[in-house]
């Protein structure tokens, strides 16, 4: 009876950090409307300042919705859709999706398309009701390789300056 109640807490302990751990890393943050619209329209207009010339920002679809979008003078935000992206030459402004970070959240904007892209990172935190965003020191970035010399690799007989497969 003594082993018992000393090791009941112990397990108890060891199942609630299990369980805690098991989280998924790829859950999909969903988050009010008027908070994304904040986070969305101070990054851009922090981004993006007025012109003395219209400007067209491209700007990727797929995370962004065209009320969240700021006024900005002589700056016209192009939404576009993601199966029209790779025929942009110069690729879009992006959002990547927002992921949990701790006490806060972090979204990754920047410019690139479907493949390859690049940019800054902003972390914000709901606070009474308010949303507390800043800019983070860093940068990120994504791409697509198209393997050695072009090619995706093949397994079979693959070998690289003399190494096998089984060397790897």
């Amino acid at each position: 009876m003594f082993r018992f109640t000393l090791g009941l807490p112990l397990l108890i302990s060891l199942l609630s950090f299990t369980v805690h751990s098991q989280e998924d890393k790829n859950e999909k943050i969903i988050l009010p409307d008027g908070v994304m619209k904040q986070v969305v329209s101070r990054i851009l207009t922090y981004e993006f300042k007025p012109r003395h010339i219209r400007t067209v920002i491209p700007l990727a679809a797929s995370q962004v919705k065209l009320e969240w979008l700021p006024t900005i003078k002589n700056i016209a935000f192009d939404l576009v859709p993601d199966k029209q992206i790779p025929s942009l030459e110069k690729g879009v402004f992006l959002f990547e999706p927002v992921v949990r970070d701790g006490d806060g959240y972090t979204i990754n904007v920047g410019w690139g398309d479907l493949c390859s892209a690049s940019g800054g990172m902003w972390k914000f935190r709901l606070t009474d009701g308010k949303v507390r965003l800043w800019p983070l020191n860093g940068t990120w970035g994504r791409g697509c390789s198209q393997g050695l010399y072009g090619g995706v690799p093949r397994w079979i007989g693959f070998s690289v300056h003399g190494l096998r497969r089984r060397d790897f």
